[in-house]
C-alpha cells in the first residue's frame, strides 16, 4: 500500500507542476498567462556558466508546448501499460527500474546543459519576482533528460528530492528543440 501511495504522490506532483503548461494551439501565448513559463536560463552544466537567457514570448510558447507534450506522452505510455487497477504495484516497480536504468545511462553520458524555467508568481499582487519552476538537464549524446521540480514551486509541503526528480526519454523532435535552445542565439 505504501508503494501505491508513492505512485499517487508522484503523479500528483507532476500534475500540480505541469498542469499549467498545457493549452491548445488556438489559445496562443499572450504573455499574461501566469501558468506559462516567463523566462528560461540556459547554463553549461559542468561549469555553471550562464550561456543565455530567453524571454522571447514565441520561444517560451514553443517551450511550453514541448514540455506539455513530453509530460502527456510519458504519462499515457505508463497508463496504457498498466491499465488494470490491480497492477499499481507492478507499475511502481517498473517505474523504479526504468528510472534506475535511465539515471545510470544519463550519469555515464555526463551532463551537458541545464535549462532553468521560471514562472510569474501566482499572486497578481505583491512580489513580482519570477519563481523558479523546474530544471531540465540534458546529457551528452543521449536522448535522456532529467527534470527536477523546484522546491519553491511546491507550496505548503516539503518533499525529498527523489520525489521531485524524474528521468525520461525524449523523442527526436524534443531533443532537437532543447538542443536548439542551447545552441541558438539568445536575448
Amino acid at each position: 500500500m505504501k508503494k501505491y501511495g508513492k505512485i499517487l504522490m508522484i503523479c500528483s506532483i507532476i500534475a500540480c507542476v505541469l498542469t499549467g503548461c498545457g493549452f491548445s494551439d488556438e489559445d496562443g501565448y499572450d504573455g499574461k498567462n501566469r501558468n506559462q513559463m516567463a523566462k528560461l536560463e540556459i547554463y553549461e552544466a559542468e561549469s555553471g556558466v550562464l550561456l543565455k537567457t530567453i524571454e522571447d514570448e514565441e520561444i517560451l510558447h514553443q517551450y511550453n508546448q514541448v514540455l506539455s507534450g513530453s509530460e502527456d506522452r510519458v504519462y499515457s505510455s505508463w497508463e496504457e501499460e498498466y491499465e488494470d487497477e490491480y497492477e499499481e504495484y507492478e507499475a511502481y516497480e517498473a517505474y523504479e527500474e526504468k528510472t534506475k536504468e535511465l539515471k545510470e545511462t544519463a550519469e555515464a553520458a555526463g551532463e551537458s546543459v541545464e535549462i532553468i524555467a521560471y514562472k510569474d508568481p501566482a499572486a497578481r499582487f505583491g512580489s513580482k519576482e519570477l519563481e523558479k519552476n523546474h530544471t531540465i538537464t540534458l546529457y551528452r549524446d543521449s536522448n535522456i533528460a532529467k527534470m527536477t521540480v523546484a522546491e519553491e514551486s511546491i507550496k505548503n509541503i516539503s518533499l525529498p528530492e527523489e520525489f521531485v526528480t524524474f528521468y525520461f526519454e525524449m523523442l527526436e523532435e524534443e531533443m532537437r528543440f532543447y538542443e536548439g535552445l542551447a545552441a541558438s542565439e539568445g536575448e
